[in-house]
């Protein structure tokens, strides 16, 4: 028995584009290749708080949702994934992408530290099935408000710093003076956290482990300012 497959609609699709010299594109790859793609994360400290920016390439993702836990829980695996602070803040996209068509990631480490009053840590927690996560983790839980931004495509989070810190000292390893048998072994950086735990702040800090070298213009502080209500 032969069976005789619907083909008007697509013989109709493909004749409408070649009449305009168009290529036939499936809209399956029209649809992918539309989903935003995220290229650098960033972080810096303006008067009253830490501003926290995601930049994408294209537009910013629709689906966004940030919300305190408890804990964070990696997508697909379900593990727990670690961070250090006091509080943790869960920042999702939907309909995004953190790496290239090859599988190579777009927006830097999956971990990295920042020497700011609030905004310790910010890890990844999934880039599964076109939904992209991360954990944040704060000196202590504060308000917070989420805006987009254009030109290029952002999306910010200001987190409240309405408390006051003092400067710690932490010592880390210095791997280049370490590894030619150099002294000191040891390099002091100062930190900033909320008295009158500064024994505890000071482990935090030691915990999350040195940041990584601040690249361009990161978190500007000429960045427009935010609306009066959060998106």
């Amino acid at each position: 028995m032969i069976i005789m497959l619907p083909i008007r609609p697509f013989i109709a699709t493909a004749a409408a584009a070649s009449a305009m010299g168009l290529p036939a594109v499936p809209a399956q790859a029209t649809q992918q290749a539309a989903i935003p793609t995220l290229v650098g994360i960033r972080a810096a400290h303006h008067s009253g708080l830490d501003r926290l920016v995601f930049e994408f390439r294209g537009r910013a993702p629709a689906q966004r949702d940030v919300r305190y836990v408890t804990k964070l829980i990696a997508d697909g695996s379900g593990h727990t994934v670690s961070a250090v602070g006091s509080a943790l803040l869960q920042v999702r996209f939907g309909q995004a992408d953190g790496h290239d068509d090859h599988g190579n990631v777009t927006y830097g480490p999956a971990r990295r530290t920042y020497a700011l009053p609030g905004v310790i840590q910010v890890v990844t927690t999934g880039d599964f099935e076109a939904t992209l996560t991360f954990g944040v983790g704060l000196a202590k839980r504060v308000p917070f408000r989420v805006y987009t931004l254009t030109q290029p495509s952002r999306v910010v989070v200001d987190i409240a710093t309405p408390y006051r810190t003092v400067p710690v000292r932490d010592y880390f390893l210095n791997m280049a003076n370490h590894g030619i048998g150099r002294r000191p072994y040891t390099t002091a950086v100062q930190r900033p956290v909320i008295p009158p735990a500064t024994s505890f702040g000071t482990l935090q800090r030691l915990f999350a482990g040195p940041p990584k070298p601040r690249r361009r213009k990161d978190c500007s502080s000429s960045a427009p300012q935010p609306p009066a209500s959060a998106s």
